[in-house]
């Protein structure tokens, strides 16, 4: 069983007010905290990629998907920076979320313009990143909010609104 879900992912997931049925994408899915939420918010009828680069924690969602009974979870194996990385269907999901994933990646256009691939029409992208004033590595390639925002207006996305996960990352929602 996961332990006790964080405040942030509680207040992403707020943030996107997720419906039943809906089709999301979590990029950079990790262990699985933010999918086994939204899984049980779009109930069966919905569907939710957990996309991840690594197998173990994959291996971590599916299982407690099983121990939990939720069958519209899809772990997928993929890797986020190469063109249609996810490999899932154009037009195809209602939300994106990119949680803690930017930092990691040399090259955001990349995870920006696969999003923009896969969003329905007015589908909507949840963003939620360290503030790079609590970065935990100097390793890493934090954006600050003014960043992301122009990274996803440049791309075509329309900003919709900010919320905060917690006081040590900043979160914005965009449309496509």
């Amino acid at each position: 069983m996961l332990p006790v879900i964080p405040e942030s992912i509680k207040n992403l997931v707020a943030a996107m007010r997720v419906a039943p049925g809906m089709v999301i994408a979590d990029f950079g899915a990790g262990s699985g905290f933010v999918a086994i939420e939204l899984a049980k918010q779009t109930g069966a009828a919905g569907m939710v990629y957990a996309i991840d680069i690594q197998e173990a924690p994959l291996e971590v969602i599916r299982t407690e998907a099983t121990t939990q009974r939720l069958f519209n979870i899809k772990a997928v194996q993929s890797d986020l920076e190469q063109p249609k990385g996810s490999t899932l269907a154009s037009n195809s999901c209602d939300w994106i979320v990119i949680s803690n994933l930017l930092f990691q990646v040399p090259n955001h256009q990349t995870i920006v313009a696969e999003a923009k691939r896969i969003a329905k029409p007015h589908g909507k992208i949840a963003v939620a990143e360290w503030n790079p004033a609590f970065m935990p590595s100097a390793d890493h390639h934090p954006l600050d909010k003014q960043e992301t925002r122009a990274l996803f207006e440049q791309a075509g996305f329309a900003y919709v609104s900010e919320f905060a996960p917690d006081a040590r990352h900043f979160g914005m929602i965009f449309e496509k």
